[in-house]
């Protein structure tokens, strides 16, 4: 088959024949917003569409703006009504994917604000959605607004564009299938929201003492104790100084994994970028090295965020630089797991919190750190509680799984069904 030929790799049965070359401008045309002045911002009202509103395929709702009731009919060809398709137009790519999406019940009868415009198009809206979300399409329209600064899109920078088009029918039947595809995305995507929002409010309990877990046979344990963290680990720094050694870019089993504090997010350890050292310049260096079940704290720039080398973690070999210190439980009445899950709780966070706010640099010292203060139950609850919030994490995992599957999926879809 010619390359030439205009038809996708996954198509319906259906449907045959070859998909219509046409101009972006003969597709759809994008209606611009207008400029309200912040003079007219009321604290309740119609709700304005900003740029700030508009993610990618998500309508954001953490900083609303509200104008007079009187302007829905002031300014009626402005308004937006409920599966209307929105996109930003400054700086309107990010990270390769273009900032549109459908108003929600939620915009329902908002107004659209100027630097964010509204497709309009006598194909079917929906597919249109679908095609802004094709890499393809967004590579060429990225070319096309290079250059400014910030990037501005407009229709008459890419209205000479070219796309290719089946008929109404099977654009219908596309977007109908890919919107199933968003509808199980949405519900995985709160069902994760709701795990986290769960587990968040039930440490809070746990923590505060609120809810406290009983021995098998239903005795109660003894009180908590408080202690400071000295009592039970050892701070460990990271490796720093002027023979700093210099990562290279593989790994064997004469190298080292050297991790930076960016390598430790809020979810743990992160393993995309990878920088390894040599046996020999690991033998070099005295402080730094990883045992089984340490936690790994970052003590500089992004504060605060854990990671536990447990007996899941992929590499044997793990090494921290400067900016993060090694948490090594030296007490043997003390959970290891535990430990991990109060240092993630918002008791401890708080301790945290209270040294690094308003900082311009945020940092952590070891000296600090010895000094923070935790609760310690009977080694049983421990446990208890251990294992409790652990069998919520797997449930958290399963679902973040099964989200970014489906999102990967997604993208699968958008490069095979288009042309």
């Amino acid at each position: 088959m010619s390359k030439n030929i205009k038809v996708p790799q996954l198509r319906f049965k259906e449907f045959s024949g070859e998909w219509k070359e046409k101009r972006i401008e003969n597709i759809f045309s994008i209606f611009s917003g207008f400029s309200f002045l912040s003079l007219d911002a009321t604290k309740v009202g119609v709700k304005l569409v900003k740029i700030a509103d508009i993610g990618i395929q998500e309508m954001k709702k953490d900083n609303i703006s509200f104008l007079p009731e009187s302007f829905l009919n002031k300014y009626d060809k402005f308004v937006l009504h409920t599966n209307d398709i929105v996109l930003a137009l400054t700086r309107p790519i990010l990270n390769k994917k273009l900032k549109v999406s459908k108003i929600d019940e939620f915009f329902n009868n908002s107004l659209l604000n100027q630097r964010t415009g509204k497709i309009i198009t006598i194909e079917s809206l929906n597919y249109i959605y679908y095609l802004l979300q094709n890499e393809k399409l967004i590579d060429k329209i990225n070319l096309s607004i290079m250059g400014s600064e910030p990037p501005n899109l407009s229709i008459n920078q890419i209205k000479s564009l070219g796309a290719s088009l089946p008929q109404k029918q099977e654009q219908e039947k596309i977007a109908s299938f890919l919107s199933k595809i968003d509808t199980k995305i949405e519900q995985l995507t709160k069902k994760e929201k709701l795990l986290n929002s769960y587990k968040k409010g039930v440490m809070q309990k746990i923590f505060s003492q609120e809810i406290r877990f009983r021995a098998d046979d239903g005795s109660v344990f003894c009180d908590w104790e408080e202690k400071n963290l000295f009592e039970i680990i050892d701070v460990i720094d990271g490796d720093r100084g002027t023979n700093y050694p210099k990562s290279i870019e593989f790994s064997n089993d004469e190298f080292c994994l050297f991790l930076n504090a960016k390598n430790v997010t809020k979810k743990g350890f992160k393993f995309e970028e990878k920088k390894f050292i040599t046996k020999e310049k690991d033998n070099l260096l005295s402080k730094g090295k990883l045992k089984r079940f340490d936690i790994v704290l970052t003590t500089r720039g992004s504060v605060g965020h854990f990671a536990f080398y447990n007996e899941n973690t992929q590499f044997e070999n793990i090494r921290i630089n400067s900016g993060m210190v090694i948490l090594r439980n030296k007490n043997e009445q003390v959970s290891t797991h535990y430990l991990y899950k109060i240092f993630n709780s918002n008791f401890f966070k708080k301790q945290v919190d209270k040294i690094t706010f308003g900082s311009a640099q945020p940092q952590l010292t070891v000296k600090e750190i010895k000094k923070f203060k935790i609760y310690i139950p009977e080694i049983k609850e421990q446990t208890k509680i251990a294992n409790f919030l652990s069998s919520i994490d797997k449930k958290i995992e399963f679902v973040s799984n099964q989200l970014a599957q489906t999102k990967e999926f997604k993208k699968g879809l958008l490069q095979l069904m288009f042309v």
